[in-house]
């Protein structure tokens, strides 16, 4: 239950919790919060821009959804993932995709990922450290340079004005 000087979701569309969340997102602080939503509402959208998408968030979501995603047996519970990307030029546009759970972005990421960390066929053992060693070290940019770039592949631009 919500404490009476708590905040409630950005958008409450028929039951369902839709919270945002931008540049200045503290992980922390919206896993609390997504947790608390997902107690109290029927479903969960959440907004966020890639660059913000990382594996403390992902995981994080990921529980919270094997959590809570049977607490309806006739209408399993998911977090849709809205991720958002910049486009480049407007201020107010932004490209998205919504993902319909966070296990399917997750499947989405592994899929990308294994795609492309493969290297040619004839690769050589000594030539792996070279070829990996520094993707290996910043997955998590790799990963949301992939989301980004899927993103921007799409060209539909969202018009977003807060006035």
């Amino acid at each position: 239950m919500r404490k009476e000087r708590e905040a409630g979701p950005d958008f409450l569309i028929d039951g369902v919790a839709l919270e945002v969340k931008g540049s200045d997102l503290d992980e922390k602080d919206a896993l609390t919060q997504l947790t608390r939503y997902a107690s109290e509402y029927a479903g969960l959208v959440f907004a966020i821009p890639v660059d913000r998408l990382n594996l403390t968030l992902l995981y994080g979501l990921y529980y919270l959804e094997a959590a809570t995603k049977h607490l309806d047996l006739l209408n399993p519970r998911l977090i849709k993932i809205l991720l958002l990307h910049e486009a480049e030029g407007n201020e107010h546009g932004y490209f998205a995709k919504e993902y319909e759970s966070t296990e399917a972005l997750l499947k989405e990421i592994q899929t990308k990922l294994a795609t492309r960390a493969r290297l040619p066929y004839d690769t050589k053992p000594e030539q792996v450290v070279s070829m990996v060693a520094h993707q290996v070290l910043d997955v998590v940019a790799i990963i949301q340079i992939m989301i980004a770039e899927e993103l921007v592949s799409f060209q539909d631009v969202y018009e977003v004005h807060l006035d």
